[in-house]
């Protein structure tokens, strides 16, 4: 249906005013309207055609414009009407539909920023602890590496002390493999009389505190060693038949040393809980008789050695012997050398004991040749005698002086625990050990 729009001429400006029918604004051209061209409502924006115009040039036409209506059909109004409200109304649905969709998104996705935003925590967290656990698998790894080092160390010092070991039972085996006899000893005492040895079947190994019991209620080592009559052979015969008397089982042993034909004897014992055990009870010649109980210490090539049993023995290994010889050294050293000033006094002391007892020999030879005796020769002999008399008195006072040096030295020599052999020299290297059960 068409629709009847206002036209107006505005001669003063000479512009024709077109009157909207839909909104009824008032639009302005300077051209009257085309037929068949399309005009849009400046306000609302409503399209419109125009099927027929006028002429705008005669007064009469300017008049009737002014008061005349036109019926100009509006092609599209109704099609737009009926288009733009479902559009209007799709966009509506649209814009809530997007809109709904974009809260749920929004929702979604502030949901996904919070798991994020916790993930992120945890992961942060879980970074900060495997920075810890590296650090301390770094510091675990450097303990591992320095307790590796310290390992690598030990099992050197386990190497070490293996070959040392091994080198050392190689040795055992060799020195245990040739002193183990079955027999009798075939070794004589002075006079050429062989040593008589009793063994008792019962006899069995003692511990070494019954072994050191033992030593001390045993009186052989209070014997005097005599040159020629009672030595080695003696001691280590009286203390091994008195054990064996007594239910201890022990063994003899004899020592050969190299670059001499004097040898040694003592004996041993097989301690249940210390293992075996070399006691060397023999005294010295020359010094009182007191107690000499010693553990030996043997070792093929090495010199033989004593530590007395008072001293409180902690090892049996030859090395304990050779660390205590080392701290004593020095005393050791001073010893010998006060025995060597000892026997230079001896042999002074017997220098003069033998003049004196020439003298008196001289005295008694001289005397005897007298029937009788003039006052002259009276008084000769009488000052003789007298001088005889005072050097006897300096010759009993130089000996308790050599007795209590002796004395010294027999104390000394026992707290050190050395061995001498019967010439007052030191026992040498062993060569060869043998040993009698």
């Amino acid at each position: 249906m068409p629709f009847l729009f206002k036209i107006s001429i505005d001669y003063s400006r000479e512009t024709m005013i077109i009157e909207c029918p839909e909104c009824g604004a008032k639009n302005q051209t300077t051209q009257p309207p085309q037929p068949g061209k399309r005009y849009r409502c400046g306000k609302c924006g409503a399209v419109v055609t125009f099927l027929d115009t006028i002429d705008t040039t005669s007064e009469t036409t300017k008049s009737a414009v002014a008061s005349r209506t036109y019926d100009i059909p509006k092609r599209r109004n109704t099609m737009n009407k009926w288009i733009v409200i479902p559009i209007i109304a799709l966009l509506v649905i649209g814009l809530v539909s997007t809109g709904y969709a974009y809260a749920s998104k929004t929702s979604q996705l502030n949901a996904e920023i919070d798991g994020l935003s916790e993930t992120i925590g945890e992961l942060e967290s879980e970074k900060a602890n495997l920075e810890e656990n590296i650090e301390e698998v770094k510091s675990d790894l450097d303990s591992a590496k320095g307790e590796i080092t310290s390992l690598e160390s030990s099992l050197d010092r386990v190497n070490s002390d293996y070959n040392a070991l091994s080198n050392e039972l190689t040795e055992l085996r060799t020195f245990y493999d040739g002193i183990f006899k079955g027999e009798p000893p075939p070794y004589y005492k002075p006079q050429n009389e062989l040593m008589n040895i009793v063994e008792n079947a019962s006899a069995k190994d003692p511990t070494w505190q019954q072994l050191v019991d033992f030593l001390k209620t045993d009186l052989t080592d209070g014997r005097k060693y005599v040159l020629e009559e009672y030595v080695c052979t003696g001691f280590t015969e009286d203390l091994h038949n008195n054990a064996e008397a007594l239910g201890i089982r022990s063994a003899v042993v004899f020592v050969h040393f190299e670059d001499s034909e004097i040898g040694h004897s003592l004996n041993a014992f097989n301690t249940v809980d210390r293992g075996l055990v070399f006691i060397d009870n023999t005294g010295v010649s020359g010094f009182t008789n007191r107690a000499w109980d010693r553990v030996a210490y043997l070792r093929i090539g090495e010199q033989y050695g004593c530590i007395t049993v008072d001293a409180g023995i902690e090892s049996f290994e030859y090395e304990y012997y050779e660390l205590k010889y080392e701290q004593l050294q020095v005393r050791i050293d001073q010893y010998e050398r006060n025995v060597e000033i000892y026997y230079g006094k001896l042999r002074d002391y017997n220098s003069a004991l033998r003049s004196y007892n020439a003298e008196v020999q001289e005295f008694n030879a001289a005397l005897q040749a007298y029937a009788y005796l003039t006052y002259g020769k009276y008084l000769m002999f009488s000052a003789w005698e007298d001088s005889l008399k005072a050097e006897r008195k300096r010759l009993n006072r130089w000996s308790a002086r050599l007795d209590s040096i002796v004395s010294h030295l027999d104390q000394e020599l026992v707290e050190l625990g050395i061995q001498y052999d019967q010439y007052g020299g030191v026992l040498g290297v062993v060569k060869e050990v043998e040993m009698y059960w």
